[in-house]
């Protein structure tokens, strides 16, 4: 009783559940850790791209501030010791003034084929009102015009000033980088388009793409959908933006308020990964169909058959012994039909031999009662004898004696074994009745009935006993 609540206590589970939750589970880990991998490798790809990115954005932004930086040297050595600037910034006539511009002007030339970035310079003093300007080639008449105009505006309004350093500005349109030198209305002024300032650094990646934003993260220069450059300056390393998807980091111009921007693109996901990672991604991708091929490789080894033992078993406790477990492939499996089999067997044949036992019990104890009934139905057919004999009837103790011996032959004849009952007997399988009607006042019996259905064999009706009436 312990034992059967033991085993009701405990916890009961499908082993073919179990098997199927454990090989999912380990697929999904395998399945997890490789996408980790992947990822990882991913995240240190762009880590090991952005950090070379770096290194080429950091290149450009050194070339753009050491060419600023030469300009600035010239244009300030001019400020502060040339002496036509000098004379200009002291308020000339106007033919002195006409030389002293013409001469800052000559050696503004020769910048200009010096340094290819800068695009124009200009001398403008508003206390010798003289102007002078040079261009480069690249520029229109009108882009001229309105340069000009717009440096008279700057100068006569002092909205600009050397302090401002490297400032963009919008003039018809166009930005425009440039700086102003001296002051009190006397200025050299250096520009140059965002477009020649671009050039410097294009060469260091051939993939790359340059672009300028001011310090609010306004473009001044290229426009790419997608991208907020104000957000893309918030973050210190990189980030993906735009479409198609680029990498974007930024550096600060020095002495400007201009921020230099490096696009580099993105490869599609496949290109941007090593042949091995591309392996293990495909791996990943593959592995993921080998949860329901696991699953069908398990149904068919372990599922199906254990299926196919439940229903034998429950065919057995239904009993029926004939049930077989069907044929399996997996030995295991092949080994445990072959024992239920076996037992299953060994359970018939036992029931068979406990029946076979039961039959003969029941023989043997219907020997013994025949034994017991056969004298006592001597003895009264004696008595009966006796009865009739005092009666003197002689021609009836004849009778008597012949069907007694007819049936004495007959269950001599079948050494005492019963057996089936044939129609046509007189009412029962075997009766001898003996009625006495008046038999004599001393004897007042009305009947003396002898009757065998199930311990006494049937007589035929050839035997030659018939029920009598005395």
């Amino acid at each position: 009783m312990n034992i059967r609540r033991k085993r009701n206590a405990t916890h009961k589970y499908s082993i073919k559940k179990r098997m199927a939750s454990l090989m999912t589970a380990g697929l999904s880990l395998l399945i997890g850790l490789l996408v980790i991998s992947n990822l990882y490798a991913t995240a240190e790809s762009n880590r090991m791209i952005a950090a070379s990115n770096q290194r080429a954005l950091e290149y450009t932004v050194s070339q753009i501030n050491v060419n600023l930086a030469h300009v600035d040297d010239i244009m300030n050595a001019l400020v502060a010791s040339n002496n036509d600037y000098l004379t200009l910034f002291g308020g000339a006539d106007p033919l002195n003034a006409h030389v002293a511009s013409q001469n800052l002007l000559s050696q503004m030339r020769s910048y200009l084929g010096a340094y290819g970035y800068c695009d124009a310079f200009f001398v403008y003093s508003a206390p010798s009102s003289s102007y002078r300007d040079i261009f480069s080639d690249s520029y229109t008449y009108e882009e001229k015009v309105l340069v000009q105009d717009w440096i008279r505006q700057a100068v006569v309004t002092n909205s600009v000033s050397y302090k401002d350093g490297w400032v963009a500005r919008e003039i018809a349109g166009e930005y425009y980088l440039m700086r102003f030198y001296g002051g009190r209305g006397t200025y050299l002024v250096a520009l140059t388009s965002f477009s020649s300032l671009s050039e410097v650094g294009l060469s260091s990646n051939q993939k790359a793409e340059i672009t300028f934003c001011t310090e609010d993260g306004t473009p001044v220069y290229g426009e790419y959908a997608g991208i907020d450059f104000g957000k893309a300056m918030e973050d210190d390393g990189y980030v993906i933006a735009g479409s198609p998807r680029r990498m974007v980091l930024h550096a600060q111009v020095d002495e400007s308020e201009v921020v230099l921007f490096l696009l580099v693109g993105q490869d599609d996901f496949f290109n941007g990964l090593s042949n091995l990672q591309v392996i293990f991604v495909l791996l990943s991708f593959f592995s993921i169909l080998l949860i329901p091929i696991t699953l069908l490789c398990l149904r068919r080894a372990v599922t199906e058959p254990l299926n196919g033992i439940e229903k034998t078993i429950a065919s057995i406790r239904a009993g029926n012994l004939d049930a077989e477990t069907p044929d399996c492939a997996v030995s295991e499996f092949q080994d445990v039909s072959q024992t239920l089999d076996e037992m299953t067997r060994q359970i018939k044949e036992l029931k068979i031999e406990a029946y076979e036992q039961e039959i003969a019990a029941q023989k043997a104890q219907l020997q013994y009662l025949q034994l017991q009934i056969r004298p006592h139905f001597y003895l009264n057919c004696l008595k009966g004898l006796y009865a009739v004999a005092e009666q003197g009837n002689v021609s009836k103790i004849q009778q008597i004696i012949l069907s007694i011996s007819g049936h004495l032959r007959y269950m001599f004849r079948d050494q005492m074994e019963p057996v089936p009952s044939y129609p046509g007997t007189c009412g029962t399988c075997f009766g001898i009745r003996w009625n006495w009607f008046r038999w004599t006042r001393r004897f007042p019996i009305s009947a003396i009935i002898l009757k065998s259905s199930d311990w006494f064999p049937p007589i035929r009706p050839n035997a030659g006993l018939r029920c009598l009436r005395l």
